[in-house]
């Protein structure tokens, strides 16, 4: 069966799809987006992350095992835990962005927190959500202003000003 090109546009790989962003957005709504697209990619990141790791424990298992000189065991091994700790450093950092926004996006009411993890962990489009929240385009879209106006009043509120350190 041939998809429509609706279809195959919507189905992109993450890395060939950007959220939509409108030309009239001000910057921080702008910046907003970006790290609710980063928060969203946070999920699989640490997932392939995980899976890696998880990987590199094995092959150190599986080097203990091996007949191969003590010193090449030895410099193999450290090179494995090297990069394992790199690892899991850069899993660390990317839980803590996650879990930030996180508790700010669970601050919201149901049908925000909904949008918001349907757009950007999910990666659904608008017509998607459409269809998923029984709404019509225009609802979803102010839908979505009113999760970024929610999202930035929180912020300010907490006394975090919008400056990408999160």
């Amino acid at each position: 069966m041939i998809q429509s090109l609706h279809e195959m546009v919507h189905n992109t790989p993450i890395c060939l799809k950007e959220v939509h962003i409108k030309k009239n957005c001000t910057q921080e709504v702008t910046e907003l987006r970006e790290d609710l697209r980063r928060w969203g990619e946070t999920a699989q990141v640490l997932e392939v992350l995980r899976n890696e790791i998880e990987r590199m424990k094995k092959s150190i298992d599986g080097l203990k095992e091996n007949d191969i000189s003590p010193l090449q065991k030895e410099v193999l091994l450290q090179e494995i835990q090297e990069r394992t700790d790199s690892l899991v450093k850069e899993a660390e950092k990317r839980m803590h962005l996650a879990l930030e926004i996180d508790s700010i996006v669970s601050g919201l009411d149901a049908e925000e927190e909904t949008f918001l993890r349907l757009r950007f962990q999910e990666k659904i489009s608008i017509t998607g959500i459409q269809s998923r929240m029984y709404l019509s385009r225009a609802s979803v879209f102010r839908l979505q202003n009113k999760c970024f106006r929610h999202v930035l009043d929180i912020l300010k509120n907490e006394g975090r000003e919008r400056h990408g350190e999160y």
